[in-house]
């Protein structure tokens, strides 16, 4: 819960509340396929089959792409959300639109802000985020 490390959107008051997480832990998973096909590998003789590692490097690069990282940022008025590759961020003591649309089994909080700015968060992740909840009320 550290707010030093979040930069506040320009103009506005540095951050009160943070929350960062990574959803899947795509490193244990992607070593236990490799691990599971090269030692199925091994079972079946000395020699690595083509088709048995082509499926370990699959996997493992695959698990590695559904790792997914966020974190959520409040401040007074504003509301920061950092996914992947970018962070976006709405004023919340100016919002125009708040809805709540479907996707895939979570509901996504989508936060629509006067100067067209648009801010998507999953349920699940504000949920596991009460500081960022309490501060974005405000």
């Amino acid at each position: 819960m550290s707010t030093a490390a979040v930069p506040p959107p320009p103009g506005l008051p540095p951050a009160v509340a943070t929350h960062a997480a990574a959803k899947g832990d795509s490193r244990k998973i992607a070593a236990i396929v490799v691990a599971a096909c090269l030692g199925y590998a091994a079972l079946r003789g000395a020699a690595l089959d083509t088709w048995i590692v082509g499926i370990a490097v699959v996997g493992a690069g695959f698990m590695a792409l559904q790792t997914r990282r966020f974190e959520l940022a409040a401040g007074p008025g504003w509301l920061s959300v950092r996914g992947t590759c970018r962070r976006r961020w709405v004023r919340t003591d100016q919002l125009v639109k708040v809805s709540d649309e479907a996707c895939g089994v979570d509901r996504t909080l989508v936060l629509r802000d006067r100067e067209g700015r648009k801010v998507g968060v999953l349920a699940g992740e504000l949920r596991g985020a009460p500081a960022v909840r309490a501060q974005g009320g405000t």
